[in-house]
């Protein structure tokens, strides 16, 4: 068999997340939301992106399938960044709706800007937290310049 290297691009795996993200959502926000402990030398790779079960838990707190014990976890895009990561951050995010756990707001003009644990400006008694995912991009692409409507 002719071994032949192949290269892949952070786009390669975006384009392959769309795909199968338009064949089954449901699997796939299962699969993206599913996160397992790790331990510490896997939490120390330099480019893995490795997240802490406290911040999962709070940010996630109905997706959350942990041990009360775990510290560090990891998913599959914190995996698939360390392919193409540097200590910083990988090019590879999922874009989520956010929404409000109280009041169900979701996709509103007061949500823009806000972050997965801050308090909802309609309500004032929800959280916002991340919602359904519904895309995924590079954050190492190039921003493609807005147009101007006249």
């Amino acid at each position: 068999m002719d071994k032949k290297l192949i290269s892949v691009t952070a786009d390669d795996v975006i384009r392959v997340l769309k795909e199968a993200f338009d064949l089954d959502p449901t699997a796939i926000q299962i699969l993206i939301d599913h996160r397992v402990p790790c331990n510490e030398a896997l939490a120390d790779h330099p480019t893995i992106q490795v997240g802490t079960a406290e911040n999962w838990r709070k940010y996630r707190p109905k997706s959350h399938n942990l041990p009360k014990n775990a510290v560090h976890t990891i998913g599959l895009l914190g995996l698939l960044n360390g392919v193409f990561g540097k200590p910083d951050g990988g090019p590879i995010a999922g874009a989520y709706d956010f929404i409000c756990d109280f009041c169900g707001a979701t996709n509103v003009p007061e949500l823009d800007g806000k972050r997965s644990g801050d308090d909802c400006p309609l309500c004032v008694n929800g959280t916002i937290r991340l919602g359904p995912i519904f895309d995924f991009k590079n954050l190492w692409a190039p921003e493609k310049p807005k147009e101007d409507k006249e």
